[in-house]
């Protein structure tokens, strides 16, 4: 496990600056490291036995990233940042009637 962490704290930053750069938003990245992270933590002792660390670290990124876009809905303007909010908000029925009723 030292290994995974040693490897972790060496490539983490460089790792993080070229998900922002691909993905071109920042919560994104962080959410995608973090899966590298997990996905590292879960080989265990095996991740020891990998040659190169930033290599494969860089592998699942790729393959993560690439997986995720596939996968993701096509997005409408502004849905990043609705996607920040903690809680889904659905205005008061006076508005809804007030723009529907024009």
């Amino acid at each position: 496990m030292n290994c995974l962490l040693t490897a972790w704290h060496e490539h983490q930053a460089e790792l993080r600056g070229w998900l922002r750069h691909r993905l071109g938003n920042t919560v994104d990245a962080e959410d995608l490291l973090q899966d590298v992270f997990l996905k590292a933590l879960r080989q265990g002792e095996r991740f020891c036995a990998i040659t190169n660390a930033r290599a494969w670290l860089y592998e699942v990124a790729r393959d993560q990233g690439a997986e995720t876009k596939e996968s993701a809905p096509e997005e409408f303007p502004g849905q990043r940042c609705f996607a920040s909010f903690p809680v889904k908000w659905h205005p008061p029925q006076s508005i809804v009637v007030r723009l529907f009723s024009s």
